[in-house]
């Protein structure tokens, strides 16, 4: 009796592998041809990332010539602030320790005047400073200058920041900065919080020019009220009240001679004496001897009035008194 035969089995083999094949060449079809129905229809698959901090991811593209020698660098990655030097021990800077105040500390509180000091980097040893409440509102603000000797340097400052009005709120904050030659907008910005010692007002007087005496005598001044926060210096808090008086707001009948925007430097007092020293805005306007004696009787007036101030010399900054406000 012959064996059976196994060519069915063998033929039932190769069907089923044909099959498989054609499933498989099927499928790898389907996948390849995808893509390229979604390009053409301008569709795109989004594969979310994994979050993580943003950090600087190198890499490379081709150059025309098949060289990969251009450098990418991710958008995401974070510029970095070289420091300019390192930071001085209790002081709170700017990103890279350009201006760092040592006075006053975070959330100190302080009193009026107020007392800012630290060392600063600065384009022509100047920056910029203002003194803000909570709302917003401007208490004191201008320009100092540090003692640096050489350019690139760090020098010292010391500003006295007077309130010119009570503020607000119980919190603010001096901000240093100092203005971008290209544009003005504030760089090397260092934010101070600090919060304000309860205040009240005083009434004193500063002096102007009368409209009617000014025809007949330059340096005949007189007395108008204005209230101002209680300070620790109300001479140099009423002369800088003084100061803040515009020519379009000096009271009816009145005028002032001193420039618009002038700023007072300094103002020391040594045996009865104050010396005080000027920015240039006092000699903006010019002027002869009527103008000029009118400027000094206002200033001197406004300071004499207190007892412990017997008499007044006058600089601006860079001049001796004797060569500042001359005719």
């Amino acid at each position: 009796m012959s064996a059976p035969s196994h060519k069915p089995l063998g033929q039932l083999a190769l069907f089923l592998v044909l099959i498989l094949l054609s499933a498989f060449i099927l499928l790898f079809t389907m996948r390849a041809v995808t893509p390229l129905k979604e390009h053409a229809n301008g569709s795109s698959t989004t594969v979310p990332l994994p979050s993580s901090p943003a950090t600087s991811t190198k890499g490379s593209v081709l150059n025309p010539d098949g060289k990969t020698d251009v450098s990418v660098v991710s958008s995401t990655a974070p510029v970095v602030l070289t420091p300019v030097r390192s930071q001085p021990a209790g002081t709170i800077c700017d990103e890279q320790n350009f201006i760092c105040v040592s006075a006053p500390k975070e959330n100190a509180v302080i009193d009026n005047p107020t007392v800012i000091s630290g060392t600063a980097i600065a384009f022509e040893n100047t920056f910029s400073w203002e003194l803000k409440d909570a709302a917003g509102t401007v208490i004191d603000q201008g320009v100092t200058m540090t003692d640096a000797l050489d350019v690139g340097k760090p020098g010292a400052f010391e500003i006295r920041a007077f309130w010119n009005a009570l503020p607000a709120t119980t919190d603010g904050v001096f901000t240093a900065f100092e203005p971008s030659a290209k544009d003005g907008a504030p760089t090397h910005v260092v934010h101070i919080p600090v919060r304000f010692l309860k205040k009240t007002t005083m009434k004193q007087n500063v002096y102007f020019l009368s409209e009617k005496a000014a025809q007949t005598d330059c340096t005949q001044v007189e007395s108008s009220e204005v209230t101002i926060p209680n300070s620790t210096r109300p001479a140099e808090a009423t002369l800088r009240a003084l100061l803040a008086i515009d020519s379009s707001d000096t009271p009816a009948g009145f005028t002032t001679s001193i420039p618009d925007r002038t700023r007072l430097i300094s103002l020391t007092l040594t045996n009865g004496v104050a010396h005080l020293v000027f920015d240039s805005g006092l000699e903006r306007d010019g002027g002869g001897s009527c103008r000029v004696g009118a400027i000094r009787a206002q200033i001197e007036k406004t300071l004499t009035q207190f007892p412990a101030i017997r008499s007044v010399t006058i600089a601006v900054q860079g001049k001796t008194p004797e060569e500042s406000l001359q005719p």
